[in-house]
């Protein structure tokens, strides 16, 4: 199926509103930089005036964005190929470990992981709290927060493939080790 922009269709234009920033896109986290778009006329002038009134980007942030807007498509080509090495690293040792679930990202450098256990919120206070695996621990950020309903996420955590494969590699280790001797595990 072909890619249509939303905001090509005539009869959605005053219903459609673009929202996104460079941050993710660019690999700039943190960059506060970013851009609202609607063929809605009425919704743009408001929007003008709150800038106006309101906002600014930093420059620092706009040399930031100009500069990776400017970067060869083969920068990001190698990115790419970076975040989905880290995400099929993470998600085939994560797959390897008894009870957890891990299904692979389709776009995405995160996924959500289903453990074993009887509550995220719990157990992620337990890996900061109680567990060290040769002076070591892992931060894990509880399911809940990603839904609307957080009971959805009751078991799961949300990992981040954003670092080298060596340190995938050791966070996932150091997870399975503080799965073995969490004292609330489900199975």
């Amino acid at each position: 199926m072909r890619h249509q922009p939303l905001l090509s269709f005539d009869e959605h234009k005053e219903r459609v509103v673009v929202i996104d920033s460079l941050s993710k896109t660019y690999s700039a986290c943190g960059l506060r930089l970013g851009f609202l778009v609607s063929r809605n006329q009425e919704l743009m002038e408001k929007v003008e005036r709150l800038g106006q009134a309101r906002l600014g980007a930093q420059p620092l942030a706009q040399a930031v964005g100009e500069a990776a807007l400017r970067m060869p498509e083969s920068y990001y080509e190698t990115i790419r190929q970076t975040y989905a090495a880290r995400v099929d690293r993470m998600v085939t040792s994560l797959g390897q470990i008894e009870g957890v679930q891990a299904p692979r990202p389709a776009g995405a450098f995160y996924c959500m992981v289903e453990l074993p256990i009887d509550d995220a919120d719990r157990f992620a206070r337990f890996l900061v709290t109680d567990f060290r695996a040769d002076g070591e621990s892992v931060v894990v950020a509880p399911g809940g927060g990603f839904y609307a309903d957080p009971a959805s996420g009751k078991t799961q955590i949300r990992l981040a493939a954003v670092t080298e494969e060596a340190s995938i590699r050791r966070a996932v280790n150091l997870l399975e080790q503080a799965l073995a001797c969490y004292p609330h595990r489900t199975s």
